[in-house]
């Protein structure tokens, strides 16, 4: 079985849903540190008309080495400016609208965003089970590609799905000595690199779907 892992990012690209289409499970790994300054985790970008602008969930930053998990939202006027900027920019797409709708809901960074996931999984028609990393209280590894095989080994697969962005720090040892193959997504080369949101709102679902199917899995790095 093949499992994705990855961050609960905030309305995340069209090749982090293909990784959940070609995913047998996918792991939310909400249970990682949420990195200081600029990150997927919280923040996206859209472009509406043609116009690119970020939107950006405020965080309260304590303590400094918070997981995603334990991350929390700042309540304010932020949801409903995320939603209305969503809908008055993409105002043909019931999508966008269904999207918008789940803005807000939920008091950390990873309530949020999985929510907002789900959503999209839903429209998309992905299937995937999901599960959190947190459920699976793994004890601490010493690098990242070690805890990536013992997650895979939890929850029974037998191959890693990985973004091509992660061939540089990839470590094979840890799934080689748990006999986990590991495949690589490969993005086509006009593949959108805006939120999944902006992908629905300029093309619908049936389009967005054909994007997804066109990301390439291969066991060459």
């Amino acid at each position: 079985m093949i499992v994705a892992v990855h961050q609960p990012n905030y309305m995340p690209w069209a090749g982090w849903f293909a990784k959940a289409a070609r995913a047998g499970v996918l792991v939310l790994l909400d249970d990682a540190q949420l990195p200081r300054g600029r990150s997927w985790a919280t923040r996206t970008r859209i472009a509406p008309a043609d116009m690119p602008q970020w939107l950006s969930l405020p965080v309260l930053r304590s303590p400094a080495n918070q997981s995603i998990v334990d991350a929390r939202l700042v309540l304010g006027p932020w949801a409903r400016k995320h939603a209305e900027t969503l809908r008055q920019g993409y105002p043909r797409s019931v999508e966008v609208r269904r999207i918008a709708e789940q803005i807000g809901r939920g008091a950390t960074v990873a309530d949020h965003n999985t929510g907002l996931i789900r959503e999209v999984l839903d429209i998309l028609g992905i299937r995937t089970p999901l599960v959190l990393s947190s459920t699976l209280r793994l004890p601490a590894t010493e690098s990242p590609s070690e805890r990536l095989a013992a997650i895979v080994a939890a929850v029974g697969g037998d191959t890693y799905l990985s973004g091509m962005g992660a061939r540089a720090y990839h470590d094979p040892a840890p799934f080689d000595r748990q006999g986990i193959g590991v495949a690589w997504l490969r993005p086509p080369a006009d593949a959108p690199e805006h939120s999944i949101a902006h992908v629905l709102g300029t093309l619908g679902v049936v389009e967005t779907r054909a994007v997804i199917d066109r990301f390439e899995v291969t066991d060459a790095g």
